[in-house]
């Protein structure tokens, strides 16, 4: 009778410790689209929707890149050949918010000069961000995170 007891005893609690599953403790949670935004973001290509041309960005084109952070700071900065030479063509930093954008979710960036650009985010992922921007018409710029 002693030795079922303890069988039993023994089969109680190896059912209690091994049923558990560490997993069921931390459920993973989906990062948001801010969190995964606060990253350096380099540039790959850029395509004109309405007419369906796409430039793929050159060598030094590559190097230009947003920047955000997850406290809404944000920085740019736009590389070019200049007589052969890849240069720093232009930068700026300010800040930016996310947002509601023409029905998406996109973010708004603020300069120090007060103005403003609004973005609508078309897709993101960890590796991939595509931007649709309407200034010059409507542009699809994909961009890569190294």
């Amino acid at each position: 009778m002693k030795t079922l007891k303890l069988i039993t005893l023994s089969l109680l609690l190896s059912i209690t410790f091994f049923s558990c599953n560490s997993d069921d403790d931390n459920p993973s949670i989906e990062p948001t689209t801010k969190e995964r935004l606060a990253h350096k973001w380099f540039l790959l290509k850029v395509l004109n929707v309405e007419t369906g041309e796409e430039t793929i960005a050159d060598s030094c084109e590559q190097n230009s890149y947003y920047e955000f952070s997850i406290t809404g700071d944000f920085s740019l900065g736009f590389f070019a050949l200049n007589t052969g030479t890849c240069e720093l063509n232009s930068s700026e930093s300010g800040t930016y918010e996310m947002m509601e954008y023409e029905g998406d979710e996109g973010f708004l960036i603020t300069l120090p000069d007060g103005s403003t650009e609004g973005s609508k985010i078309v897709s993101i992922s960890e590796t991939e961000l595509i931007l649709e921007q309407t200034g010059f018409g409507t542009r699809h710029i994909t961009f890569i995170k190294e």
